[in-house]
């Protein structure tokens, strides 16, 4: 499972994993700079709970990033922050070079 190659990743966006709330609130994993492609475009999508929901930005990176995207981890994309609804990992078989994470954002 090789992944996505580097030039199909031209952008970055800062992740701060969610870790659970606590008595301070919620708590979050130190930013992170993670290299993906981004896709904003407005869609309908069912989140994690199962409702739908409407994603403004989806992103595509390496499966290495996976435990970096837990639901509700923060996420500046183009300078805006926003949350992970959800994240669909799309394995091809034979086709390994093109596995990725797919990520769906508020």
């Amino acid at each position: 499972m090789s992944g996505l190659p580097l030039w199909l990743m031209p952008h970055t966006v800062t992740v701060e994993t969610y870790l659970g709330d606590n008595a301070m609130g919620d708590s979050y994993r130190p930013a992170r700079a993670v290299r993906c492609s981004i896709d904003d475009r407005r869609q309908l999508v069912r989140a994690a709970s199962g409702d739908e929901v409407v994603s403004e930005t989806s992103l595509r990176t390496s499966l290495a990033e996976e435990s970096r995207f837990t639901l509700e981890s923060r996420v500046v994309v183009n300078g805006r922050r926003t949350y992970v609804l959800s994240t669909s990992r799309q394995e091809l078989g034979d086709m390994s070079e093109a596995d990725h994470l797919e990520v769906t954002l508020r």
